[in-house]
């Protein structure tokens, strides 16, 4: 069985056509959005967008930050990426708030300019949003990195926790199974759907797991339809998303003896939104790398954005 495309799409920025009004205020260390029945916050000691209420619903349990890291597989450790590669593990960690800015462009439109500084790696990371009355937010992301001599970047992109409940998940991208930008050619573009909890796979010792590639949209909703969906805009995404947290799959610098057992349902779903990770390689587990193809690294600007939707 093949697939084949026919014709090369594009993934334009949504249209926003709400005529619902917006304000804009500020409390202790937030920025507040307040609309119809909508209220966002961002933080302006972290730059993050914070709290997303929608009808009086928390969607966010943890804010939307940026993320380079993975966690490992048994070929990273077997190429020693864990140490080879912990700067990037260590960079958000000391990211430092150099600006955030508001601005109300019309009674239904806000846009919030952030610039974070990454000292560990000499890496700028800008981030914008651009929110509308409907609750609509465009998000653009730019980055570059200028140490010397920095290793590969294991993943680029955002990572966020929703609240349990938003467990139905239906994505268009390539699936039904996990796929990577170097182990994708069996996985076929199209529209799935499957609960959270079955984008697991309990690998005999825990590592990175879930990850979907060439993604046009996901959406996330609980029972009643309330959720988020994330859209694509000009390239497509990769994501992943679990009751698991990065940090629960990731052993540390060395490789430890564990079991599909000591991992344990979180009561979240983390949502890696990403612009790209890097392959998995394979042709040996003992010292290879994945293909130079899929490897990325810094001295160079990566871009990407996307539009995250509110439904209900």
């Amino acid at each position: 069985m093949e697939q084949f495309q026919l014709s090369k799409g594009s993934l334009k920025k949504l249209v926003n056509e709400s005529n619902l009004n917006l304000a804009l205020d500020e409390k202790d260390n937030q920025i507040i959005i307040a609309g119809q029945d909508l209220e966002i916050s961002f933080s302006k000691v972290s730059g993050a967008l914070s709290s997303y209420i929608i009808n009086g619903y928390e969607l966010i349990k943890s804010p939307l930050m940026p993320d380079f890291w993975r966690a490992p597989t048994d070929n990273d450790f077997g190429n020693n990426m864990p140490e080879r590669c912990k700067v990037w593990k260590e960079a958000v960690t000391k990211a430092e708030l150099k600006k955030i800015s508001k601005t109300q462009i019309s009674d239904k439109e806000v846009f919030i300019e952030s610039e974070i500084a990454l000292p560990s790696i000499q890496g700028l990371l800008h981030v914008d949003y651009r929110i509308f009355g409907n609750g609509q937010i465009d998000v653009a992301y730019t980055f570059n990195a200028s140490a010397d001599s920095l290793p590969e970047i294991p993943r680029i992109g955002m990572v966020m926790q929703l609240d349990k409940q938003i467990d139905n998940l239906q994505f268009y991208g390539r699936g039904p199974w996990e796929n990577y930008i170097d182990r994708k050619s069996a996985s076929f573009v199209g529209v799935y759907q499957s609960k959270v909890a079955d984008q697991y796979f309990a690998y005999g010792r825990p590592q990175e797991n879930g990850h979907k590639t060439d993604v046009r949209w996901i959406s996330l909703q609980n029972q009643t339809g309330m959720g988020l969906k994330i859209v694509a805009i000009d390239q497509p995404l990769e994501f992943n998303a679990l009751h698991v947290a990065t940090s629960q799959l990731d052993p540390g610098l060395k490789k430890q003896l564990r079991t599909p057992l000591d991992v344990k349902e979180a009561d979240f779903v983390e949502l890696h939104i990403d612009h790209k990770m890097m392959g998995l390689g394979g042709d040996d587990s003992w010292g290879s790398k994945p293909h130079q193809p899929y490897l990325m690294y810094a001295n160079q600007e990566y871009k990407y954005a996307f539009t995250i939707v509110p439904t209900y």
